[in-house]
């Protein structure tokens, strides 16, 4: 009988205690499990976010505009050609992560890029006003805290299309969208704002598949 491997968590109870465990594989009729301990103090050993295999790739409109990643890694928003759109700095990478806690907000998780000629700049909420990009080599395949500055809530619209809500998972309620430039009132750039009433358009994102 030829040998099968997967991975599945399971609960096992046991003199009124549960023990977490992994499912390692099958073969020959036998099955091996592994406990899921921390070696280093003993508690429970899991992941709260994985990395799946869904990617989209898409351009963010504002206003008959588009953001885009400059080349001093700020965002920036502008009129962009059919040509220009096709350009890297524009084209934002959507990633769902898969999350162990069924619980949470509305929502997929998710992390969003740009890809850079040798890394990726991942968009992180800075506070829970501000924007910013972390320049990593790769996106991470698990994450083990509940909470992080790269991760977003993405729920869909469903009375608009292609419209969605970012919500950050650091910051409750505050969600990815649209504020003037400080030195340039007429610019607009990324950043979080607090959603305080049920209808927001300014926490409204359009997504334009690529």
């Amino acid at each position: 009988m030829s040998c099968s491997t997967a991975f599945m968590s399971v609960n096992l109870m046991s003199n009124n205690e549960i023990s977490y465990v992994e499912f390692l594989h099958e073969c020959e009729g036998r099955f091996y499990f592994q406990v899921l301990v921390d070696e280093t103090d003993g508690n429970l050993r899991t992941d709260c976010f994985k990395k799946s295999s869904k990617c989209l790739t898409s351009l963010i409109q504002v206003q008959n505009q588009y953001l885009l990643l400059k080349d001093d890694n700020q965002f920036g928003i502008q009129t962009l050609t059919i040509a220009q759109q096709d350009s890297p700095n524009c084209k934002f990478r959507i990633h769902y992560y898969n999350e162990s806690d069924k619980k949470k907000r509305k929502g997929r998780p998710v992390m969003l890029y740009v890809k850079k000629s040798n890394c990726i700049a991942v968009v992180c909420c800075r506070n829970a006003q501000e924007i910013y990009t972390k320049e990593k080599t790769a996106l991470p395949e698990n994450i083990d805290e509940d909470i992080d500055e790269a991760l977003f809530y993405m729920s869909q619209l469903p009375d608009k299309t292609n419209t969605y809500m970012l919500e950050s998972c650091l910051y409750h309620s505050n969600f990815l969208g649209f504020k003037p430039l400080k030195d340039n009132p007429c610019k607009l750039t990324l950043a979080l704002y607090r959603k305080v009433d049920e209808v927001d358009e300014s926490v409204e994102v359009t997504l334009l598949r690529k």
